[in-house]
């Protein structure tokens, strides 16, 4: 996740963007805070649990079907930092 936010943070011109983990409750808090209804937020806490705690993983192997070639790095620059701009700018 640290190699993710740094490459992040280089496409919108923060190469110094840190990666932060949260409590779960604070994360929750957040979520709410920012207009999720606490039935969501709380199934992707237990989502995010699951995961994290190895309980959640792909039914399907991965191949060459159901796996994108485009890097993070090619993310970052073509999807994430005109995602990013248009915020910045208003434009939903």
């Amino acid at each position: 996740m640290t190699e993710v936010a740094q490459t992040l943070g280089a496409a919108i011109g923060k190469p110094d963007l840190k990666y932060a983990q949260f409590p779960y409750e604070d994360a929750r808090k957040a979520m709410i805070g920012n207009g999720m209804s606490a039935s969501y937020a709380d199934a992707l806490i237990e989502l995010s649990r699951n995961f994290n705690e190895g309980k959640v993983w792909g039914a399907e192997k991965r191949s060459a079907q159901n796996t994108t070639p485009t890097t993070i790095e090619r993310f970052a620059q073509e999807v994430f930092r005109p995602a990013y701009e248009g915020m910045a700018a208003g434009v939903p």
